[in-house]
């Protein structure tokens, strides 16, 4: 029996497809939980109906018969209803941030794994081969990072100058890099 190396691709797909599996199998779930609450609205304005229909049952209609009785029974109920609104505003914005957030953690997660994958076929085609940057627009200001300064010819860098101090107490030359002059 041979056991097979998986390859980079299988490996990939085989994260990849799990992924997808774990989201496919949410779907119900944030469908199940989107009935789920419209069915407690549901329930909590029925309740109300009901409520208001036996307040008019009750005692044939005396309970509420004054003007105060009225007025403080609407305030309840607009200050109730007004309490289930925000709640449903509040709960909206929230979803719509929460969604929003999610949104842009997958595009960033996006754009990372596309400049890896243009750094790696770079790569796999040769030095000087990338002549767009990551973010695939000609004119990005990333396309050409600035290189180091090399020290002026002319002017010895403090490395050199101390290695030359150092050769000098000693007794020997300095080392000297590069090509010999022909005699």
């Amino acid at each position: 029996m041979s056991s097979e190396i998986p390859t980079a691709y299988d490996i990939v797909r085989e994260n990849t497809t799990r992924i997808m599996n774990k989201v496919d199998s949410q779907i119900p779930f944030y469908i199940k939980m989107g009935s789920d609450i419209y069915t407690e609205y549901l329930h909590t304005v029925e309740d109300m109906l009901e409520v208001g229909y036996k307040m008019e049952q009750a005692e044939l209609n005396t309970l509420f018969s004054d003007a105060w009785s009225r007025k403080a029974l609407q305030q309840f109920a607009s200050m109730y209803s007004g309490s289930v609104l925000m709640n449903l505003e509040v709960y909206g914005q929230f979803l719509k941030w929460y969604s929003g957030m999610r949104v842009s953690g997958m595009q960033s997660v996006h754009k990372a794994t596309r400049n890896y994958m243009e750094m790696m076929d770079a790569h796999l085609k040769g030095p000087g081969a990338a002549t767009t940057p990551p973010s695939g627009d000609p004119g990005d200001a990333r396309k050409a990072a600035p290189r180091p300064k090399r020290a002026s010819k002319t002017a010895p860098s403090a490395a050199k100058a101390s290695a030359k101090a150092a050769a000098s107490q000693a007794g020997k030359a300095p080392a000297r890099r590069g090509r010999r002059k022909a005699a």
